[in-house]
């Protein structure tokens, strides 16, 4: 809400229309890269917002837009809140903002429920893992053993053939 007049001489909101369709463009915040400003944001399609005091602009928060520099003696002060839907959360601390109006539901968060049951199927396919390996090392003590025995066995059927064989003189 603009409490001075906003106005091109002293760098009122300049914003590039529909520019919200394109989504989030940058992960660092309110940052644009140069890329981008200059495929979205051709001076052809940059638009002054100007407004007296008492007005108001709304506009979504991914949509491109910025404010000039402010080169005239009037001063351009202005107020702003942003809304959020109340489930968003700091991508630094996970933490919810404040509420301003409304309340949210004791439940947990739909993709909160979907990456509990995501970790409760992950455990149950490591502890069947797990157990799957601990019965192929049974398994293979197993046949160990059993090999074991068929070594003795066979080198018990050698020695009674050397022992009946006739002795060269």
């Amino acid at each position: 809400m603009a409490l001075d007049p906003a106005t091109r001489s002293n760098g009122c909101v300049e914003i590039v229309r529909g520019t919200h369709r394109l989504g989030l463009l940058s992960d660092r915040g309110s940052t644009l890269s140069e890329s981008d400003a200059r495929r979205h944001c051709p001076a052809d399609r940059v638009e002054p917002l100007e407004v007296q005091p008492g007005h108001a602009v709304l506009l979504h928060n991914w949509l491109i837009h910025r404010s000039g520099t402010n080169g005239s003696d009037v001063p351009r002060r202005a107020f702003t809140a942003c809304y959020m839907d109340g489930r968003t959360r700091s991508v630094l601390t996970g933490a919810r903002f404040p509420m301003v109006f409304g309340s949210l539901p004791d439940r947990p968060d739909h993709y909160v429920l979907q990456l509990l049951q995501e970790r409760a199927t992950y455990r149950e396919n490591a502890r069947l893992a797990e157990e799957y390996a601990l019965s192929l090392q049974r398994d293979n003590l197993a046949l160990r053993a059993s090999r074991d025995e068929i070594e003795r066995y066979a080198r018990s059927l050698e020695a009674e053939r050397l022992a009946r064989q006739p002795r060269a003189a």
